[in-house]
Formats: structure tokens, sequence, C-alpha cells
């Protein structure tokens, strides 16, 4: 391995969060310039200040320097995007409309021990696919912009989610009425509100996913994005398990993932994480053994640091995570098509 120091150093990373420890003794030979670089485009800044506390005061002053800037960076904006998560749900609350907070923006205060610590780039919602309308209506009269205009049923058929700006607060958001690309898996969403569970944000209640769609909603993204994933997302998955492993039952998500599409993008999941951050995730593999795409492309993106170095192969390794060839075929030309369609029909407005 080239980088064989950082990339043990960042396993180690990620290994001592999932066990809740802090980092008491500095590793030699390590690229601190090559760290940092890493560790902001992996999203871990925040957290590599944080294990490090025990040590920082060994550290080169720059190095120290720049965790510190990163870190207070990433509280405040944690802290602006929660304070407007907060308002955006109890908006929706007024008007009636059904609101779960996915990813980043819940999972910082769910799994994370300090605010701050899971950077984001974006706020992200799940609303009923009915309430779409009514949610873009109250986007507006708080002031969101939307990146793109389309038509109502093409956004419903082709998108599973639309894409908002706050510019006073300089806030991305996501709007979703579906979990993944419906091209590519389709969870069913009537079952998936059913199954949605009450839980705390910040001082007010709050639906969220239940664990298995949770589990299954990340492993898909993971999937979607293939050697783009940050590993960042990989500790989500590790943290999502280990939260939830007194409810979880392996063989009822192994079927869930057969059922919606997503067993090769689970497998895949599991080896990597395993790898990364916490070899107890493994037992989270079925009995009768996964696909040898899983099991080889995981080996594969280890053994040569794709996760870390990235490749042109990208797109390549994302077709091998989804189920079937169909689906496959689908994904990898549906956006160019989708494009195509929306402009040929003057459906597609960029906003200047």
């Amino acid at each position: 391995m080239k980088y064989q120091a950082e990339y043990g150093f960042f396993c180690n990373l990620l290994h001592s969060v999932t066990r809740a420890e802090l980092i008491t003794q500095l590793p030699t030979g390590l690229d601190w310039g090559l760290v940092l670089g890493l560790a902001d485009y992996q999203g871990l800044s925040p957290l590599l200040r944080h294990q490090l506390k025990p040590v920082l005061a060994e550290l080169p002053v720059g190095v120290a320097r720049e965790l510190e800037s990163s870190y207070f960076q990433a509280i405040y904006r944690q802290l602006s995007y929660a304070e407007e998560t907060a308002r955006l749900l109890e908006y929706f609350k007024g008007a009636g409309v059904k609101v779960i907070p996915l990813k980043g923006i819940r999972w910082t205060e769910e799994l994370y021990p300090e605010p701050g610590l899971r950077t984001f780039a974006d706020v992200d919602i799940l609303i009923e696919r009915k309430a779409q309308g009514l949610a873009r209506q109250l986007l507006a009269e708080l002031g969101y912009q939307p990146e793109a205009t389309l038509g109502e049923a093409v956004f419903l058929s082709e998108h599973f989610h639309g894409h908002y700006y706050l510019p006073r607060a300089d806030l991305s958001l996501e709007l979703h009425w579906g979990l993944s690309h419906p091209r590519r898996v389709k969870p069913a969403m009537s079952e998936v509100w059913q199954r949605a569970r009450w839980t705390k944000y910040g001082r007010q209640a709050t639906l969220a996913l239940s664990p298995a769609d949770d589990i299954l909603h990340l492993a898909m993204h993971i999937g979607s994005h293939g050697l783009m994933s940050r590993l960042i997302w990989f500790l989500d998955f590790a943290l999502l398990l280990r939260k939830h492993q007194a409810v979880l039952d392996k063989e009822q998500l192994w079927q869930a993932a057969e059922a919606i599409g997503c067993k090769r993008a689970l497998g895949y999941c599991l080896f990597i994480t395993g790898k990364l951050c916490d070899h107890q995730v493994l037992k989270y593999l079925p009995d009768r053994g996964v696909g040898w795409r899983e099991r080889l492309i995981s080996e594969y993106v280890w053994r040569k640091e794709l996760l870390f170095t990235g490749t042109y192969a990208c797109l390549f390794f994302k077709l091998l995570l989804i189920d079937r060839f169909r689906l496959a075929a689908a994904f990898t030309g549906s956006r160019l098509k989708e494009r195509t369609w929306l402009r040929k029909r003057n459906l597609i407005q960029f906003e200047p």
C-alpha cells in the first residue's frame, strides 16, 4: 500500500469512534498534509480533532490550528442547520405535513457524542408523495428557492427528491418523497411510513425511519455513489448497527433488502464497514453468505485503497452493486435519457 500508514491511521480513527474511545498515542511517519486533506474530503475533520484530544499538544502547530478551525466551523454549521431544521419541522407540522429528517442532520444527534462531529452539506427531509405540492408551497413561504423547475408528473415519475436553496442562510435542502432513484430500487413508501418511529430532535418530537429502513436507506445511498462514497457514511453504518442491534432481525433485514433490490449494496456496506470501522458488523452477513460480487469488490477496493485514492472506474463499481441487470442498464442511461426527454419538451428550466 502506498499510503499504508495513513490508511491504518484512519482505520484506527474509525474503530476508536465505534468503541467510544479516544486516541492516546500518535503513530509515527504520517504525512499530516495528506491526513488533513483526506479528513476534510471524507467528512472526518471534526471527528479527527475530537478523537485526538488527549494528544493535541503533540501535533505540529499548523496541524492543530487547522483541526481547531475545522471543528468550530462544523459546530457553527451544524447549529445553524439544526435551528433551520427545527423551524422546518414546526412549520410543516403546523400545516399538517408529516416529515422525517434523514441522514446527517438527525444522525449528528442520535449517533455522535457531540454536536458538530457529523458533517453534512445539506438538510434532507422526507415527506409523503401526496404532500409534495403542499410541501413546495410551504418551502416557498419560508424563502426557499428551487434549483430547477420541473413538470409535476415528470418530477414524480423520474425523481425521488428535489433540491432547494435558502439564500439568507446559505443552506441547501433536499426534499425527498422516496428513498432512492425509482429506476434503481423501489421501497414501498406506504410501508416505510407505517414503520416510522417517534424520536427526539432537539426539543421536539419527530418521526424517524425504522432501524431497518434507516440502514437500508444508507446502503442504497452508498451503493448509488459507489467509490465516491465518503468514509463518514461507513461510520454512520457501523454506529447505526450498534445503536439498533437489540431490535434488528438479521433475516428480516436481508429479506427486505432482497425485496427492494439493494442486497448487493448491503453486502458491500457490511464488508467495507467491517474492515474500516467495526469487525462486529460482519455478524449481520447472512448465514448462507453473500454473492461473489460483493466480496470481490470489497476486497479489491480495500486492497487498492480506492476509497482513499479514487478511480476512473467509479461507474463500473456502482453498476456492480445493483442487484439486477435490467436495473443496472436502466440506471446507467436514466439520467441522460431523462434530461434529453425533459429538454425536448421544454420541461426543465434552470433558475438563474
